[in-house]
């Protein structure tokens, strides 16, 4: 797998390339392995598969970093977006347009929010814009002598 460029500090988040291997896909949890604690490879079912795979591929390497494989939050947002159009309005109507959509419950713009977020997760998914990324959370450092 190719190294995504925009690596952070374990105790953050890495990021790699997934060459479709999303974890999301499964429904259940993978994990990566790390030799440096930044930039992650594979996609396992558990932590021990993952640095049991990187002791073996790599006989000099004596400690391993493991990582839960996470799909990248993308959100759209409705107070944002609510809050756009209603500046937009004022623009255009002036006064006439004062206190417009100034009211909403929260229901109403949850509402919102959820109806924003599946035309988003369509449209990502139909041009084929999905991330070939994933971050790491909870990393591990493991020992090959504990291993």
């Amino acid at each position: 797998m190719k190294n995504n460029n925009t690596k952070t500090k374990p105790e953050t988040a890495a990021q790699q390339e997934t060459g479709g291997d999303c974890p999301s896909a499964t429904g259940y949890p993978s994990y990566a392995y790390s030799s440096d604690g930044e930039n992650y490879t594979g996609s396992f079912v558990s932590r021990e598969d993952a640095y049991l795979e990187a002791f073996a591929a790599d006989e000099d390497l004596d400690s391993v970093w493991t990582g839960e494989m996470g799909t990248p939050p993308r959100s759209v947002d409705a107070d944002s977006l609510i809050e756009n159009v209603a500046e937009n309005t004022t623009a255009e109507s002036g006064d006439w347009s004062d206190g417009y959509l100034s009211l909403l419950s929260r229901e109403v713009i949850d509402d919102l929010q959820t109806e924003m977020q599946a035309v988003w997760d369509r449209w990502e998914a139909k041009h084929d814009l999905e991330p070939e990324w994933y971050n790491i959370s909870d990393p591990v450092q493991h020992s090959r002598d504990n291993a």
